[in-house]
């Protein structure tokens, strides 16, 4: 019986660590690729030819100066809440009072402008402690018609309010046919519009049309940047609800995902298999649990 138990438990951690090496084998480029585009995104200007520069905090403080005190802001909504609730509701005692120091900024102060050869975006800490300025070159003398100059549709909004409404209102027929009867639905995005014009020369432009009218055309052999491609391949997400390279690629991040965790459980048996190694790894796991939740309360408290 014990060399029975002892070939099932052999021939279990042979299952176990084969698993664990051929599904890493198998989704080997997925990993390669998730690593690389989350490099890209957490390095905003990796081959790319912006240039980040540090802001200070003296530079932010002088930004944010004309932002309200946070407290005294709050202050006058509460104010002009109870306002509006003693109109509606006059024989109600509403006594709400603001909770002191509760008052905070979140996120960002974030401005943006351009001039001919650079578009500029500065990031600066409410709280005066500091900023980014990335610098975005732009094209200058690029192979652009003079038919293409966006301030010629300056004037023109390509989807007015009518239309957007019209929008929501078809939308909240789908959702009262399923009986949510929802009190507020509003259009939070509209999709871009791109089409490609040949020109009397020949020349073929890829023309990007933005809902606010924004407009831009490339020569249509000048594709996105290897960068962009790669980026926007790590920022697909979420099944769109309709079959297609879409909704496989959601399959696939889903798999991505198990595969994970599929690892780190095989991981820890191999590990745990390995007596001498037992000590170290624990104390290897024990910081990385403390370091990850370290960490993860302080994000919690800056970011709530």
């Amino acid at each position: 019986m014990g060399d029975a138990g002892r070939g099932l438990g052999a021939r279990v951690h042979k299952l176990i660590r084969r698993v664990h090496l051929y599904l890493g084998l198998a989704l080997l480029p997925w990993v390669l690729l998730y690593g690389l585009t989350a490099l890209l995104f957490n390095n905003g200007t990796w081959w790319t030819e912006s240039v980040l520069r540090g802001v200070s905090a003296d530079e932010a403080t002088r930004a944010a100066d004309a932002l309200p005190a946070p407290d005294a802001l709050a202050e006058e909504t509460l104010a002009r809440l109870l306002e509006g609730a003693a109109q509606e509701h006059p024989d109600a005692d509403f006594a709400p009072k603001l909770v002191p120091g509760s008052a905070r900024w979140r996120g960002a102060l974030s401005f943006q402008g351009r001039r001919d050869d650079v578009t500029a975006r500065l990031n600066v800490d409410p709280l005066g402690r500091g900023g980014r300025l990335r610098l975005n070159p732009r094209k200058v003398g690029r192979d652009e018609p003079d038919w293409a100059d966006e301030d010629h549709l300056e004037d023109w909004e390509p989807l007015p309010d009518a239309l957007q409404d019209a929008l929501v209102a078809a939308a909240a027929d789908v959702t009262d046919a399923r009986r949510l009867e929802l009190e507020r639905l509003s259009l939070r995005e509209l999709p871009d519009l791109r089409f490609v014009v040949e020109d009397a020369d020949g020349s073929f432009y890829r023309c990007d049309l933005e809902p606010d009218g924004s407009f831009d055309a490339d020569p249509l052999e000048d594709g996105p940047p290897l960068r962009d491609r790669l980026t926007r391949l790590h920022k697909q997400h979420g099944d769109p609800g309709h079959l297609g390279p879409r909704s496989l690629w959601s399959t696939l991040v889903d798999v991505m995902g198990c595969a994970m965790i599929v690892w780190a459980l095989t991981g820890l048996v191999m590990w745990w298999t390995i007596k001498p190694t037992r000590r170290a790894g624990l104390v290897a796991i024990a910081s990385g649990v403390a370091a990850l939740v370290t960490l993860a309360l302080a994000l919690l408290r800056a970011t709530s």
